[in-house]
């Protein structure tokens, strides 16, 4: 992550070839404020398979950290992944008219290994408006499918991808983040 005073929204911008999640001062001051404990990963804290499966061509998304208008507000906001007290966690940082608010998406299980977090299999995308598909991933021996449902996302979503396992869609619906399995 690079700390850019020059910049007024957050960016990836690929430095010799490599993903970098650049974020305007405003946005690391608010970072620092809110989650003073925070350690976001970087490209080298993740597995190999993990990354060459997260779409790191994205002009958006880079697997440790993603921009997009999160809140439907016409703003850039950025998603990240990281570790607070050895444990997972997703942050948003919601560029708001009144300034940049810090939202927690996700909070997850303990980090193993005290050197290192490159275990890492989760990446996170930008998830461009559209319909999604909500499906009954229920693989109770006997049951029946449900008939796949509808959502209609308005706005940038976050996909929180555990390679090879699950995929979690992330909406603001205005006062929380919401998630639905979108992968089984």
């Amino acid at each position: 992550m690079i700390v850019d005073s020059s910049v007024t929204s957050p960016e990836i911008r690929r430095v010799a070839g490599i993903p970098q999640l650049v974020l305007p001062l405003s946005f690391a001051t608010a970072l620092r404020a809110a989650q003073p404990d925070f350690a976001p990963l970087h490209r080298r804290d993740f597995e190999r398979d993990a990354l060459n499966s997260a779409n790191d061509t994205s002009a958006a998304s880079a697997a440790f950290g993603t921009v997009g208008d999160f809140d439907g507000d016409g703003r850039a906001d950025v998603a990240l992944i990281g570790a607070r007290n050895r444990k997972s966690l997703i942050l948003a940082l919601l560029n708001e008219a009144r300034g940049v608010r810090v939202v927690v998406v996700d909070s997850g299980g303990m980090i193993p290994g005290a050197d290192t977090l490159h275990w890492n299999i989760t990446v996170l995308q930008v998830h461009r408006p559209e319909r999604v598909t909500i499906s009954d991933y229920d693989d109770t021996p006997g049951k029946q499918p449900a008939p796949d449902a509808y959502f209609d996302l308005k706005h940038d979503g976050i996909d929180e991808e555990y390679y090879g396992k699950a995929s979690t869609l992330w909406w603001w619906d205005g006062h929380r983040f919401r998630g639905i399995l979108t992968s089984d």
